[in-house]
């Protein structure tokens, strides 16, 4: 299985798995900065696509 990684500029990590995307890492959220603890891994997921 290969992992992928796909960054969105300034906001986050994904990696995907095949057709899952198992977590992203979120080092600059859109909510306000004492709501929101950084960097946040969310959601995680199995490689069979559930969520945990």
């Amino acid at each position: 299985m290969t992992l992928q990684a796909c960054r969105a500029l300034d906001r986050s990590v994904t990696v995907g798995a095949g057709d899952v995307e198992p977590f992203t890492c979120v080092h600059r959220p859109r909510t306000p900065v004492p709501e929101s603890p950084k960097p946040c891994v969310h959601p995680i997921r199995t490689l069979g696509g559930v969520t945990t």
